[in-house]
Parts: structure tokens; sequence; C-alpha cells
């Protein structure tokens, strides 16, 4: 806190009779907060620009309580707003998600073949949103492993491996797994029951929903992580949402 006796309250003006300047400070903005302080005190005060930066006038003998209150002020908030702390993944990294999941999307294309061949596995297995709320609901999970082409299954591969690592980071690999598939066959549900609805003769095969479904685990996990965080810092939100 700095004290100038001799600040003037305007440029070429002195702060007048009676009355103590605290500053020079800037940005204005800072200025403006010391001023929310002491009307939160209702103590009078004005905050006048000069030649060094702004000040806030205080009658003299409001000073000692005026830069008490400021200076708790800042006290309290001196590492505010909190920085956010580094994520970091409850599980080690780890190549498995990504080569398990590259290797059954092969090894399924390789028994399925690309839906041009129109083999019975793809007429058995393939999201028919009729079906799928109908009788044969496991058609949501067996769609992800069947694929329409090689450059159907490389992309979902890829993208598939990326996503997949990083859920299996947060869940672990069992979790990853489960979640992502589960996920997957909602999609496929809740895709098939839209159709349905419309009346629609809808029929779908990939593991792209497996990976939107995977990306939605990411954005979940992320806002879980947020709310964490915000439940930590709430209490010095609070103190500052009552100044």
């Amino acid at each position: 806190m700095v004290l100038n006796g001799d600040a003037p309250g305007g440029v070429g003006e002195g702060p007048g009779p009676g009355l103590t300047a605290i500053g020079p400070v800037m940005p204005e903005r800072k200025v403006r907060e010391w001023a929310l302080v002491l009307q939160s005190s209702e103590l009078w005060h004005a905050v006048r620009y000069t030649p060094a930066g702004w000040v806030l006038l205080v009658r003299d003998e409001d000073y000692d309580f005026a830069a008490t209150s400021i200076d708790r002020y800042e006290a309290e908030n001196r590492d505010w707003p909190p920085r956010r702390p580094r994520e970091r993944p409850r599980h080690p990294p780890s190549i498995a998600a990504g080569v398990a999941f590259v290797a059954l999307a092969l090894v399924f294309f390789l028994v399925t073949g690309p839906a041009s061949g129109g083999g019975r596995l793809f007429q058995r297995g393939a999201s028919v949103a009729d079906l799928v709320v109908g009788p044969e609901p496991w058609r949501a999970i067996t769609a992800l492993t069947l694929h329409a082409d090689s450059a159907h299954v490389i992309g979902n591969v890829i993208s598939g491996t990326v996503f997949a690592s990083a859920v299996q980071r947060r869940l672990g690999p069992g979790g990853a797994a489960l979640a992502v598939v589960a996920s997957g066959a909602i999609g496929n549900f809740a895709n098939a029951l839209w159709h349905h609805g419309l009346g629609h003769h809808h029929a779908s095969i990939g593991a792209s929903t497996a990976v939107f479904g995977a990306i939605g685990l990411l954005a979940t996990t992320q806002l879980m992580l947020d709310r964490a965080h915000d439940k930590d810092s709430g209490e010095k939100r609070h103190l500052l949402q009552l100044v």
C-alpha cells in the first residue's frame, strides 16, 4: 500500500484538506476494486486520476481502516484466479487400448469382408432400426464390428486408437473398453430409435458411434474434473463475490 499525501485529486489539484490519497496504482481496474472494498464498509471515498496513476481519496480519520481493509482484500485474492491444476491421468500411458482396438477392428474386417460382398454377417449384424428397437437389440453392438470397406475401417481404426487411448488413461484398460463399447451401442440404439420413430427404414454399420462415444466420455470426464476443481476453489470465489 502506498500513501501519497501530496497526490493530486485531479491533474494539477491537491487531495484537499482532511483527505489522504491511497496509491497511485495502475490500472484503473485495480483502484475500482479497492473502491468496492471501501463501499462494502460504507466508507466515503473518491477515485481520482493523477499523472502518477490512479489514487483513492479517503478521509484522514478513515485511512487506517481503509488501508487495512484493502491490504486484507489483496492478501485474500493474491492467488486469484487460481491456476487450473494440470490434469494427472489416473492410469499410466499404455498402447494396450490402441493395439486392442486396431486388432479387433482388423480381425473382424478380415472375417466379415466388405459390405459389397453382402455376406450373412452383414445381414444378421447390421443395425437395422426396426430390428434394433424390436426383437434384435443386440444388433446395436454387432454393428460396431462391421465396416463397409477398407477405407471405412482404417478411418475408424486411426480415430478410435487416438480417443480410446485417451479414455484408457482416465478409466483404465477394462473401464475404457467397457465404456467405449457401451457408449457406441447406446449411440446405435438411440439412432435406431430416432429413425424408427420417424418411420424410416434405416440401417448402419461401423465403429464410428463408438469413436464418438469415446469423445463424449472424454468430454464428460473433463466436466467432472472441472467441477472438482471448481469445488476446491469455490470458497475463494464466494469471498470475492461477497466483496
